[in-house]
């Protein structure tokens, strides 16, 4: 892994190979840097990635999959790798049938987006951005976007950070 001075990436990293040699423990090839920074590219179906979202599937040079790059960066709180963005071109017709036969979820192409998709009513997008609650946890030191952020939460997930002694907003 090439750096520059102050520890920054020279090259895009692709998490498909750091599996083999890099892995952290949480299976997502990204583990402690200088400054804790991962730009993954070609990431695959990582850590159960929706099936109608990024294109996850599609080969590229070498083997690789997927046409996602994402900063990804470690969370000493969480003790795992923490995904700070996303970015990339979403599913197209092709990507999207064939994702969502390997995650068995066929059934969604039912649904409005979907059909539109199949039927190209819709472009092809690239989108991404920063995570901004994301990017607070970090900064804050949280366990639970929660904390960073108002939402509605399911008793049980009230429970769970109560025991944690997280406090939601």
């Amino acid at each position: 892994m090439e750096t520059d001075e102050v520890g920054r990436l020279r090259h895009p990293l692709r998490s498909w190979a750091l599996y083999g040699h890099e892995r952290g423990a949480d299976g997502r090839g990204a583990r402690q840097h200088p400054l804790n920074l991962r730009r993954s590219v070609g990431l695959g179906a990582h850590d159960g990635r929706s099936p109608d979202y990024d294109d996850w599937s599609t080969p590229t040079e070498k083997g690789y999959r997927g046409l996602n790059g994402d900063i990804i960066v470690w969370n000493p709180i969480l003790e795992s790798s923490f995904e700070l963005s996303s970015m990339g071109i979403r599913v197209d017709a092709v990507a999207l049938k064939k994702q969502l036969k390997i995650r068995d979820c066929e059934d969604r192409l039912q649904l409005l987006f979907h059909k539109s998709l199949l039927e190209g009513k819709l472009p092809f997008s690239v989108c991404g951005g920063i995570g901004q609650s994301r990017l607070c946890m970090l900064f804050l030191h949280c366990a639970h976007i929660g904390e960073v952020q108002s939402s509605v939460w399911s008793e049980d997930m009230v429970e769970q950070c109560q025991i944690n002694n997280i406090t939601l907003k």
